[in-house]
Order: structure tokens, then sequence, then C-alpha cells
């Protein structure tokens, strides 16, 4: 997968892409799994302002504990 798939995946611009990636200390690996993460973590940061690392962090939490679980709180 090219750059500009993955972020046609994600659903966010190429840059910020590289930026989060870049920010997060991660491998340039557009994987299925990359997508679905940093996919979880694109509305998190930049519609509810929730920092990079920890929307990261949740996006894990929350693809683990899917489908099971679809609601979750703070």
């Amino acid at each position: 997968m090219t750059l500009g798939q993955f972020a046609v995946a994600v659903g966010a611009p190429k840059r910020w892409v590289q930026n989060a990636m870049r920010l997060l200390r991660l491998a340039p690996r557009y994987t299925p799994e990359e997508t679905r993460r940093l996919g979880f973590v694109y509305p998190l940061h930049g519609r509810l302002g929730v920092p990079l690392a920890r929307g990261y962090a949740v996006g894990r939490e929350g693809l683990a504990a899917w489908p099971g679980r679809k609601v979750w709180g703070r």
C-alpha cells in the first residue's frame, strides 16, 4: 500500500499521516492494523483534541475490545 492509499483508508490527509507517524515514532508500515488504528486516532485528535499518543493507546484498546464492546466513556 502506498502512502496515498494508506491516507485514503485512514480518512486523513497524507501530511497528517506522515506527521502522526513521525511524532508517534512509528516505522512507515502501511498495514491493515495501522490503518485501523490511525483511522481511530484521526477523529479523536482532529475533532476532540485528544493528544496523538493518548489517542493511539485508546485506539489499541478500542480495537482490541471491538466488536464485543461498542461504547466507551470517560
